[in-house]
């Protein structure tokens, strides 16, 4: 590279060739400063900021400056108030949220659909309490799958917007929101698409706003499939769940997952109060047997000793119709899907902190809380949350 240097004159030089001098010594000392700009790293006005994500090839450019006099939250604050993440990736302008270590979506990968669904946001929200009269919020919805599916922001425990992204797209976004006025203590909750892949590059509040720590009384981590990703919506069963019980969610549910002893690579949630597995319901369409389920509980106990674990039994199905009837629906392997649940029900009872929780202790059997026979609706989310919040309080000693 040829480095650009200030040009040199004689010195009797008249006073426009002076003039000349200092203009071109100046715009060669701009032209240096923008190039170690560009080598760092930084985006200069004349050069936007451009973030590529290879699996969502998604574009982001520059954003916008919120319409007041502002403070960033910088990349810690974001970090000590978000949760449902092992980690929080800076990429260009923007932060990546993820759900699973490298090492876990590399096992994944052995299914194109799980490890599109792994890097998806499912569960993970940035809460915090501020006197701030003023949010902006600045970043993208990488569709993941068919389904829209938004971002959800929360004042005091109410919906102020709803990011709803576009199908099968890029959503890029940048709002500046007015708070409730008069409130001192506000509690903000941006709650992360469940489907879709949430990033985020700003978030900002009043200059000289307030910013406090959200405390959950303990921590709540899920494994499960398609019904338990859902269920990391702002109404799904597990996040309803764990606000009922004040706990944070780490929803690690992926759509058409299994029973897979592989794919626990390493801890997610330091010290959780509660461990929920719900899988099941996807074994026994793919005509897999129960046992499945004893290395993956083996390996589970393992790496979270001592911690209550509660596996959610396959739940009913209306799909295919007679699933759970009088004369029900078999699989392949010729059993039904409560001969699944019993011998799921025979393998829990060999280890000491896992508890089965009976599907008919936490829906009744009614094919109108369903979407499509398996999967719940938001009457069908709120039954199952409450249902299974009074049977984890039992679990743990109602702590």
């Amino acid at each position: 590279m040829t480095w650009c240097k200030p040009y040199k004159f004689s010195q009797s030089l008249t006073e426009n060739q002076q003039q000349i001098k200092q203009t071109m010594n100046i715009r060669c000392k701009l032209m240096i400063i923008l190039i170690l700009l560009h080598l760092e790293g930084f985006a200069s006005p004349l050069y936007p900021a451009q973030l590529n994500f290879q699996k969502s090839k998604l574009q982001v450019t520059r954003i916008d400056t919120p319409g007041f006099s502002y403070r960033e939250l910088s990349y810690k604050e974001i970090v000590d108030h978000t949760t449902g993440v092992v980690d929080i990736e800076r990429s260009g302008d923007s932060l990546v949220f993820n759900r699973y270590p490298n090492e876990t979506i590399k096992v994944l990968s052995v299914s194109p659909t799980w490890e599109v669904r792994a890097h998806s946001t499912s569960g993970i929200a940035t809460s915090f309490i501020t006197n701030s009269n003023k949010l902006f919020l600045s970043g993208s919805i990488v569709q993941n799958s068919p389904q829209s599916v938004p971002f959800h922001i929360f004042c005091n425990e109410k919906i102020i917007d709803v990011l709803p992204g576009k199908e099968d797209t890029t959503f890029n976004f940048s709002i500046d929101l007015d708070l409730p006025p008069g409130v001192k203590n506000k509690m903000i909750q941006i709650v992360f698409p469940a489907y879709s892949k949430g990033v985020l590059r700003r978030i900002c509040l009043q200059k000289g706003a307030s910013l406090e720590k959200k405390i959950f009384k303990g921590k709540m981590l899920a494994y499960g499939n398609s019904i338990s990703q859902n269920a990391g919506e702002y109404n799904g069963f597990l996040t309803l769940a764990a606000n009922n019980l004040g706990y944070s969610l780490h929803d690690a549910g992926i759509g058409g997952h299994i029973f897979q002893a592989e794919y626990l690579t390493q801890s997610l949630v330091k010290n959780p109060n509660i461990i929920l597995v719900e899988y099941g319901t996807n074994d026994w369409s793919g005509n897999k047997k129960a046992d499945n389920a004893k290395p993956f509980l083996d390996k589970l106990c393992s790496m979270y000793p001592g911690v209550p674990v509660a596996v959610i039994e396959p739940l009913y199905r209306f799909n295919p119709a007679n699933t759970d009837a009088a004369d029900p629906f078999k699989n392949k392997l010729d059993q039904s899907l409560e001969d699944y649940r019993q011998a799921l029900r025979t393998i829990c009872k060999e280890f000491k902190k896992v508890t089965v929780l009976d599907h008919k202790m936490l829906l009744p059997k009614n094919p109108d809380l369903f979407t499509d026979g398996v999967h719940l609706n938001e009457e069908g989310q709120k039954i199952l949350s409450d249902n299974l919040t009074t049977l984890i309080k039992k679990i743990i000693g109602n702590k």
